[in-house]
This record gives structure tokens, sequence and C-alpha cells, in this order.
């Protein structure tokens, strides 16, 4: 286990870096997933250090399949999500849910590309996202260096999301899914 210590707008921030499949947003990519959803109500895959600038966090010992989403959506209904990847499609099938319900306006998470091929994740793709981004080479994940080996993709999801601002803000190649 190492610690590392990033600048964030003027304030020092001691993360705890530790060996799983959790991968910890850099805030540059926050702040343009921020700038799409028009501000971050919920991140439900929060770190401990809740580095993502959300309204609400979940932490892992929070648990969010145990947690109620609903109060923490009503003010601001947007979610941004950096599952773990051993298994996204549990995290993902949980956000649908409130997809679905209209809790969720919209949302972007952060996966592995493999969850594009994915059988519990296609259906879930071809129902409620809007736009995937495949950036222009690796994403630099805070304590991962230059080591990160992974491909991974941006998606956005539900009825209220603007796919023109997620591929002005992401760049790479941007693949609208579907009308809404």
């Amino acid at each position: 286990m190492s610690q590392l210590t990033l600048l964030i707008e003027g304030d020092t921030l001691d993360v705890e870096l530790t060996d799983t499949d959790q991968r910890y947003t850099p805030p540059s990519i926050v702040a343009k997933c921020d700038r799409v959803l028009g501000g971050i109500g919920l991140d439900p895959t929060a770190n401990p250090q809740k580095t993502v600038t959300a309204q609400h966090h979940i932490t892992q010992n929070q648990n969010c399949f145990a947690t109620d989403w609903s109060p923490l959506l009503t003010d601001l209904p947007t979610v941004f999500m950096n599952p773990p990847y051993s298994d996204s499609s549990k995290f993902l099938n949980r956000m649908a849910e409130y997809l679905r319900t209209g809790e969720i306006d919209r949302a972007i998470t952060l996966t592995l590309a493999g969850v594009l091929a994915n059988k519990k994740t296609q259906p879930l793709i071809k129902e409620l996202a809007m736009a995937i981004a495949f950036p222009l080479g690796r994403v630099n994940f805070i304590g991962s260096g230059d080591s990160n080996d992974r491909d991974v993709v941006f998606i956005l999801w539900g009825k209220g999301a603007d796919a023109a601002l997620f591929e002005r803000e992401l760049g790479g190649m941007v693949m609208e899914v579907r009308s809404r």
C-alpha cells in the first residue's frame, strides 16, 4: 500500500493506494464529466477520499447496493460512476434501476471497454445509453502513472443527456447509440 498526495484546486488530498481493481478518476476528467452533466449529484462508487466533486457520495463501506439512491438524487439527478472493473455489470444494473424510473436524468460511466461486448451489459447499453466515447490514448488514473494498460470507454446515459457536449468535452471517437 502506498500514499499519493494530490493538489486539487488549491487543496491537498492524500489518497491511499491499494492493490485492487479500482481506478480513481483524474480530476481533469471529473471536471469534463461535471460540465457535461451540469453538475454531479451522486458518485455511487466513491473512493474513501471522495475525490469526485459530487453533492453526494456512496463509498464501498456504505454499499451502493444496500443504500437507497433516491434521496440523494432529488436536488441534482445526475450520476458519475467509475465502478470497480472486476464486475462492472452489477453496478451498471443498479444504476439502470434509477434511470428506468426517471430518478436519474443523465449519467456518465467510465468502464473497461469490455462492457460493450459483455452479455450482461449489452442490453442496458442498447436500452438506456445515448453515446459512447472512446478516448484517444490511455486514461492515466490517479496512482497508475504511465502503467495503465486498459482500454476504457465513457458511456453517456439518460434521456436528458447532451451528446454533442459529451463529444466536445470527452473527445476521442464518439458513437451515438440512439436518439431519444
